[in-house]
């Protein structure tokens, strides 16, 4: 059996400066190439375990392994190094082009004047092209639509070139076809480059046909279902729609 990427254990995950559990008893894995995808009500514990994931916020107990080593024993900029995290809450300045924005992806490849090198440039320009947004670069980011503003996030994220992407809620707000624009491409980085790729959504129907796994937020705890298992079954459904909503 393949070493997986991630390994959560017996893990119990809560807020900054309280000892009570949100989510716990965790065991969860993760393998390279996958892409997973978590459901669950607002309030269940997806963002507060991406963050955890991503050193956002402190493991309450158990233990939670990147590469096999203990996620307390990596820095942040170790850590940067692997994952690049997406928030659809980034902070930016309005007046920053496109191309700029997505350059700070870069941060950990340049030296301390943020001087890029051609191959900076070639990485950049490569990306722009793989997230379909080549003709947006030298746009201001308060010029760009949220859809747009969805993709140009990606992008900043894969200038990283971390083999882990973690997201939260990258399609929220968004019409159906930015929506499936975004899920496809998240799609091919995963199946085409081998991306590891977890993200938190309530775009239920969509996001499970192009996952391989779902994580499944419900009391407390989160469980691991192949995507075709959801789909087809009513009890995991019946999780996020209630019972008294499904056929």
């Amino acid at each position: 059996m393949k070493t997986p990427l991630i390994q959560i254990t017996e893990a119990c995950i809560g807020y900054h400066g309280s000892s009570k559990c949100l989510l716990e008893g965790l065991n969860l894995q993760v393998h390279k190439g996958e892409l997973i995808v978590l459901f669950g009500d607002n309030g269940a514990g997806k963002s507060t375990l991406l963050k955890v994931l991503t050193k956002h916020l402190d493991l309450l107990s158990g233990q939670i392994k990147i590469y096999q080593k203990s996620i307390s024993e990596w820095t942040h900029k170790e850590l940067s190094a692997q994952i690049a995290l997406v928030l659809s809450t980034a902070q930016y300045s309005p007046l920053l082009s496109v191309r700029e924005f997505i350059s700070f992806g870069r941060f950990r490849f340049t030296n301390w004047l943020g001087v890029q090198t051609k191959n900076d440039i070639r990485i950049i320009e490569k990306i722009l092209k793989v997230c379909g947004i080549e003709q947006l670069k030298l746009k201001r980011m308060n010029e760009i639509s949220d859809g747009e503003k969805q993709k140009v996030l990606l992008a900043r994220a894969l200038a990283q070139e971390t083999p882990i992407l973690i997201l939260d809620e990258p399609t929220t707000h968004l019409d159906v076809k930015n929506t499936m624009s975004i899920l496809n491409l998240l799609r091919s980085l995963s199946k085409e480059q081998e991306k590891t790729i977890i993200f938190s959504s309530h775009r239920i129907i969509e996001t499970a046909e192009i996952a391989d796994k779902i994580w499944l937020f419900d009391q407390k705890t989160v469980n691991s279902i192949d995507s075709n298992d959801f789909l087809t079954s009513k009890k995991h459904r019946e999780v996020i729609y209630g019972k008294e909503n499904i056929d």
